[in-house]
């Protein structure tokens, strides 16, 4: 199933696997040194996964401060490849359809990318990946998720989500350590999100995203660290090819009684919320609107 076709699933349905990396820094060119995973569902876990990854370069003493990673450790430990190789595996056992789960996913997805372009073509198929398949694996941004559901808390850090939700936590950042402490965090913005964008058939994949504000691609095509792989959420992909043009959409916008009319100009991104720019011309002015207040994306009419 692409990401597309996840987004009508009910969460209820969903796999989730919570996961995350350690590496020898925060440039496109640092290495994995770690990488871990926890699948669950609403109810349950089922399983986790946990490797050290040998790194091409000395780990740098600063970071080693961070994750207490050090290159003794790593010594006998798999490099990018065969880590990596062992990730995408148990992806492939958790089963579908499932969701990714990652805080500041960006990043994550940006270093396990890098790998990948570094291993080239005939080495992302070894792994199990190939650029050519065009699809990639859905991967929602925990700390976007939290600040809109938690706007009011001054830090969205996995450690002060913990602490809201009181979610036991051994030694942060280590990668395991990580991932199971975001398994429960994200349980408990799952039934906050509930609360807010659950419809008729509940709570689907489609309102997660959206109150995101979008989502990444793991093992994109691209599979470019240089590349940001994040997609806008279904709705505004709708709108997107039409900003700047004359065309006009009606939208059905939060505690507005009926539709209105709207020319999109642009989408912007401020702070952790996506906007829609746009001439509204119920009100004959310029606007701009919250893209999460979006609740339906109606007819177009297109310019002559």
């Amino acid at each position: 199933m692409t990401e597309e076709g996840l987004f009508g699933e009910n969460v209820s349905q969903l796999r989730f696997v919570s996961f995350d990396t350690e590496t020898t820094g925060s440039g496109s060119s640092d290495s994995l040194v770690e990488v871990a995973a926890v699948a669950f569902d609403e109810e349950f876990e089922h399983r986790r996964f946990e490797t050290l990854v040998k790194p091409p370069e000395a780990i740098p003493p600063a970071v080693i401060k961070i994750h207490g990673i050090t290159d003794e450790m790593v010594a006998g430990a798999p490099q990018a490849a065969g880590a990596l190789e062992k990730f995408f595996g148990f992806l492939g056992y958790v089963g579908t359809p499932r969701v990714l789960l990652a805080h500041n996913a960006g990043f994550d997805v940006a270093m396990i990318h890098g790998e990948l372009r570094r291993l080239g073509a005939e080495g992302r198929r070894a792994v199990g990946t190939s650029s050519e398949t065009g699809h990639g694996e859905l991967v929602l941004d925990t700390c976007m998720l939290a600040k809109a559901l938690l706007p009011e808390l001054p830090h969205h850090r996995l450690e002060s989500l913990a602490l809201h939700f009181k979610v036991e936590t051994g030694k942060l950042h280590r990668a395991l350590t990580d991932a199971r402490a975001l398994h429960g965090v994200f349980l408990g913005l799952l039934g906050l999100a509930a609360d807010r964008a659950a419809i008729g058939q509940g709570l689907t994949l489609e309102a997660l995203v959206n109150l995101a504000g979008g989502y990444f691609v793991l093992n994109a095509p691209s599979a470019d660290a240089r590349a940001r792989p994040f997609r806008l959420p279904p709705r505004l992909a709708a709108i997107e090819p039409l900003c700047g043009g004359a065309s006009r959409v009606s939208i059905t916008y939060e505690r507005d009684e009926d539709c209105r009319y709207i020319t999109p100009i642009a989408i912007k991104m401020r702070g952790f919320r996506v906007y829609v720019e746009a001439f509204c011309h119920r009100e004959n002015i310029k606007k701009t609107f919250r893209a999460d207040r979006i609740l339906k994306i109606g007819r177009v009419e297109c310019s002559p």
